[in-house]
């Protein structure tokens, strides 16, 4: 099999797209030798390559940066930006000369950019896609904060990648994606009756499920990765909004913040009420000090795993539209979403809550359940039907 990556797939990531990249090869390479080639930014040239070579029968790694990314849009102006970003000579000669070489009978191409490689390998006739984020989805969400105005150029780069990506997907054989929300965006992109695309969770870590009830002072966590801009903009919002309107109601609350690469937008807002913890190698019983979670997510695309790990922590979770999207579950099971996106209406729900300690702790039972359940799928079988 020719594995082809836009990041580099490792078990040990803090996002859930390398995470789920790596489960993917992982349970492929039970079945293929993988000639893995794949692309690897700044922090993932951190990572040690030891837990993913011994999956491979070839490993090509190309280190991409800024420069990179800029580059490879000014060589394919004709293609989306978010596209373009994965342009690169290098990588494509790589390709071909492993087609050349080598008698593959799969391609399989993780994060919808990789379709951009797709004409180096026509004579692999079985081909796959698992699609990490439909990628006009998360334009959408930008257009939704911007001016009029502001939002303009975007809905210019929204109509270029409908295009670009309505015309690519026809052209793979199976495609992947990771809930049912995402399978009907790809349909009304393709529109299509031969793509059918088939729903594969998402890879995350499953935590233990709380041992431990808090019982100091009322706490709030916020968990993800804050290289990520969509999380970002949530703690803020958090902290600046949510935490205040809270006190406002007479709660003495506070923020927990984990997760790794808080910026200095971040890191400012230390405070008494504010805990701030940088990485940390196991995020459990950091989660199990808080009483639920809250995220405020309105950025982004696709299945929000920092949703699934709290609730598999045994934290109820309050959140909006977009962080429950593709997360078939509800209140019952944990989830609660805020219907509109205000402060106001998110501590509203926080408190209502945190008023009930009994019923916290018998939501933490059935979230952690719930997800374990999910969770509980045959990913060789489903990759490889």
């Amino acid at each position: 099999m020719l594995f082809l990556s836009a990041h580099l797939p490792y078990s040990g990531a803090t996002q859930a797209g390398q995470i789920t990249a790596a489960r993917n090869l992982i349970e492929l390479a039970k079945k293929y030798d993988i000639h893995l080639i794949s692309f690897r930014n700044k922090l993932e040239s951190l990572w040690p390559l030891d837990s993913i070579k011994k999956y491979c029968a070839h490993l090509e790694i190309f280190d991409i940066d800024t420069k990179e990314r800029i580059f490879g849009g000014i060589r394919a102006i004709h293609l989306p930006l978010l596209v373009a970003a994965r342009n690169h000579r290098g990588f494509r000669l790589a390709v071909r000369r492993a087609v050349a070489s080598i008698n593959f009978t799969r391609l399989h191409l993780e994060w919808t950019q990789m379709l951009l490689y797709l004409p180096e390998c026509l004579m692999i006739q079985n081909t796959s896609l698992f699609v990490h984020d439909v990628l006009s989805q998360s334009l959408y969400r930008q257009i939704e904060q911007l001016t009029p105005i502001a939002s303009f150029p975007i809905h210019f780069e929204l109509a270029r990648t409908k295009f670009w990506e309505s015309r690519q997907l026809l052209k793979v054989g199976k495609i992947f994606v990771p809930s049912k929300k995402d399978a009907e965006l790809v349909c009304l992109l393709v529109k299509s009756v031969a793509v059918s695309p088939t729903i594969l969770p998402l890879a995350f870590n499953l935590l233990p499920p709380r041992v431990l009830f808090p019982s100091g002072k009322l706490r709030i966590a916020y968990w993800g990765s804050y290289a990520r801009k969509e999380n970002v903009d949530a703690a803020l919002f958090l902290m600046d909004y949510v935490l205040p309107s809270l006190h406002s109601l007479g709660l003495d609350v506070e923020v927990l913040l984990l997760g790794a690469d808080p910026p200095s937008a971040l890191e400012v807002r230390r405070s008494k009420n504010v805990i701030i913890t940088g990485f940390v190698p196991d995020p459990t019983e950091l989660l199990w000090s808080a009483h639920i979670a809250v995220l405020p997510i309105r950025l982004g695309a696709g299945v929000k795993i920092k949703v699934l790990e709290c609730l598999g922590a045994g934290l109820p979770v309050v959140t909006t539209s977009v962080g429950a999207e593709g997360i078939p579950c509800g209140p019952d099971q944990g989830l609660f979403i805020v219907p509109e996106f205000s402060a106001s209406n998110i501590a509203a729900k926080v408190a209502e809550l945190l008023k009930n300690r009994t019923y916290i702790e018998q939501l933490s039972l059935t979230a952690s359940k719930w997800v374990r359940e999910y969770a509980n799928v045959n990913y060789e079988k489903i990759l490889n039907e």
